[in-house]
């Protein structure tokens, strides 16, 4: 319901966009290894959402309005529970944590009613406890998140004076909405990089996909691969970030059978300073146009794709990104590379699973690097796709990849979307047709016996 108030601040772009498609809240997983003091984590989670204004920010919508405003709060109570699931079995434990979670995450979408930080302690065994913290995604992207687990462990082990200043969001909203008004000549150079990325920012489309009504909320489901330690290692040696964009794009090539492919990318929009340590929602997902031949070789694509991504991060800060994320036919990738371990005292900090939803896609993949780690997720949108469609795509993604970094200047058309076993089966099992039969029988005898 509307209400009226006296003061406020306009949403960024950011905000506008996750507010549209009603985004799920932005969660984290982290588990903490020690002689954990809860009273001390959940003052020290108090504590944070004390410093940051965006953690005390609400949003209302005035009467005849369509958008809210953000509000920030001199105070807001933090959601806090705790759960003991230390009596339960390991299979029990699991199965009770990923509940725990599927129910955080599973909040959100009415940023109205779902205001501040919440967190669930969790007791798993006498030095192991696990804590989930969520957020509205028009507060916190991804990188907010890892933020928040870095000042957790550096304020419970009394490290106060190593915080960076806090960084009132509600300004940037501001300076990003007078960016965008702006007319000077970067601003209209930037205008003209865009749209002309956009014009050739068709539909991809993928086997086996749904039509979908676009009206319903947007719940996520994922796919995740962890990469087998060499094959991990491999691709760490090179730049990652752009080895597995050109992977995906080769893969969405061959499914779709498009040459010029349209794809989103995320970036974190922090390329000053001061946003480096910022609180907020600052990521945006940007357009890539790739053109991809047959001929090419995966060095090719590979170049290409990092060509793109540096063009785009030159003019990410003029581009909106209600733009591409709404209607929900995107195709994107992501790639982020967690906080390591913290250890400032006596606990462990670990972060395990982090979810940020920026735009509405049908089909993302998110590479995700801790330390000598990679894990593939592939995010998808239930309403386009089932499960085993998308682990089929992750086949095929795994398929390519392995072939591309054991030999890069190979053609795209080359790079298997099967394994061998998979070829195999298909060529070969599947084609075996010879059935015995009577040699002595006459032929109207076999049909008669049929």
């Amino acid at each position: 319901m509307a209400e009226e108030f006296s003061a406020g601040f306009w949403l960024s772009p950011q905000q506008r966009l996750a507010y549209r498609i009603q985004a799920p809240d932005a969660a984290c997983l982290l588990t903490l290894t020690g002689a954990v003091d809860a009273d001390r984590i959940r003052k020290a989670v108090e504590q944070i959402a004390s410093r940051h204004e965006i953690l005390r920010t609400v949003f209302r919508r005035q009467t005849g309005m369509k958008l809210p405003f953000q509000v920030v709060l001199d105070r807001m109570d933090l959601t806090w529970r705790e759960a003991d699931l230390t009596t339960l079995d390991q299979v029990a434990r699991d199965k009770a944590m990923e509940s725990l979670w599927n129910d955080a995450i599973a909040g959100g979408g009415s940023a109205e009613q779902q205001p501040g930080l919440k967190a669930v302690f969790i007791k798993l065994a006498d030095n192991r406890c696990a804590l989930i913290l969520t957020a509205s995604a028009l507060c916190c992207d991804a990188k907010s998140l890892e933020l928040i687990v870095r000042e957790l462990a550096l304020i419970y082990a009394g490290a106060v004076s190593s915080l960076s200043e806090p960084f009132r969001y509600a300004q940037f909203a501001q300076w990003q909405e007078d960016l965008f008004q702006s007319a000077d000549d970067d601003a209209k150079k930037a205008k003209s990089f865009w749209s002309k990325q956009l014009e050739s920012f068709s539909r991809l489309a993928l086997p086996n996909e749904n039509a979908t009504d676009k009206t319903r909320p947007f719940a996520p489901a994922v796919v995740c691969v962890p990469l087998a330690e060499p094959q991990a290692a491999a691709v760490l040696q090179q730049k990652p970030a752009f080895l597995l964009l050109s992977a995906w794009a080769c893969v969405l090539h061959r499914l779709s059978g498009q040459s010029a492919l349209a794809l989103g990318y995320l970036l974190d929009n922090r390329e000053y300073e001061e946003l480096e340590h910022a609180l907020g929602c600052f990521a945006r997902t940007v357009p890539l146009a790739l053109k991809i031949e047959s001929h090419f070789g995966f060095s090719d694509v590979t170049k290409q794709s990092a060509s793109a991504v540096a063009d785009a991060i030159g003019w990410q800060e003029y581009f909106s990104p209600e733009t591409i994320g709404v209607d929900g036919d995107l195709v994107a990738f992501a790639y982020q590379e967690l906080i390591p371990t913290q250890k400032p005292a006596d606990v462990e900090f670990s972060l395990a699973r982090v979810r940020a939803v920026s735009e509405r896609y049908k089909l993302r993949l998110v590479a995700l690097r801790r330390g000598s780690e990679l894990v593939l997720e592939f995010q998808y949108d239930p309403a386009c796709f089932s499960r085993s469609a998308v682990e089929r795509i992750a086949g095929n993604y795994q398929n390519v990849l392995a072939a591309a970094l054991a030999r890069p200047e190979t053609p795209v058309s080359h790079l298997p979307l099967l394994s061998d076993a998979e070829r195999r089966q298909l060529v070969v099992d599947w084609n075996r047709t010879a059935a015995e039969y009577p040699r002595t029988a006459c032929l109207q005898e076999l049909f008669e016996q049929q």
